[in-house]
């Protein structure tokens, strides 16, 4: 199943992705791209089309405040419709503990109820990256038989058409579309770098992409390409490298 087709399930249906952390960005950076316009439509009534959460576990053992958190995150989201209708989208990286397993039965749970807040909506859980994990997290979510788990894979770079078409941007001088091929050949090596995303940054309120933006971005020793740059060098990854896009300033 191709991560988008959740656009296509049925409301109430909830799906556990099997996806790495490093992946995690990419997916949730496929999933926004990928939403149909009928889909936003549909939500025109709602708050937005999705809510995003992290779910962690609580410092006393008999309490659950983000379930509580939840809740109240789905009453606000319906916002002129009885329920939200969009996409719920659930990190739950931070119940993979077995110490939380009851946490876990409880959002699925939750979850499942019919008529409840997240009754109309598509759910979306990611997390746990190790196979018992997975079979754990999956057990104690599917409350009712109906959870289904799919899989995420990272996808080969699209091409630098492909992704200006997707995300209806263009290069404004060749000089900009040679420093953006440059950065984005570097940039697949490093684990977390979403191609889309560095796209989004670079176009202008005209949709265009400038040698200048690019420029700026990369001179922005915190700018996106920069932050994964520092990390990837403060780990050490030998996949780290320098290119000689610099030259084209």
């Amino acid at each position: 199943m191709n991560i988008a087709d959740i656009y296509k399930a049925a409301p109430g249906s909830r799906f556990l992705a099997v996806c790495s952390q490093k992946a995690q960005e990419e997916m949730v950076d496929t999933l926004c791209s990928a939403m149909p316009d009928e889909f936003r439509e549909k939500t025109l009534l709602n708050t937005g089309p999705i809510v995003s959460m992290d779910v962690a576990a609580d410092d006393h053992p008999n309490r659950f405040s983000d379930l509580l958190g939840l809740c109240g995150k789905l009453v606000i989201s319906a916002g002129r419709r009885s329920h939200f209708e969009g996409l719920l989208l659930l990190n739950v990286s931070g119940l993979t503990a077995s110490a939380d397993r009851m946490r876990l039965k409880a959002l699925g749970e939750v979850l499942a109820l019919k008529d409840g807040l997240a009754s109309k909506c598509v759910t979306l859980i990611y997390g746990p990256e190790k196979e018992r994990e997975i079979l754990q997290c999956a057990d104690d979510l599917d409350f009712d038989g109906r959870l289904k788990v799919i899989s995420f894979e990272r996808s080969a770079e699209p091409e630098l058409n492909e992704l200006l078409e997707k995300h209806r941007l263009r290069c404004g001088s060749v000089r900009a579309r040679k420093r953006i091929q440059s950065v984005l050949q570097e940039m697949a090596e490093h684990d977390g770098f979403s191609a889309g995303k560095f796209i989004r940054i670079c176009g202008n309120d005209e949709g265009v992409i400038t040698a200048e933006t690019v420029s700026a971005i990369l001179d922005d020793p915190y700018s996106y390409v920069n932050r994964i740059r520092k990390a990837a060098k403060l780990r050490g990854d030998s996949s780290a490298r320098k290119i000689g896009f610099q030259s084209d300033r």
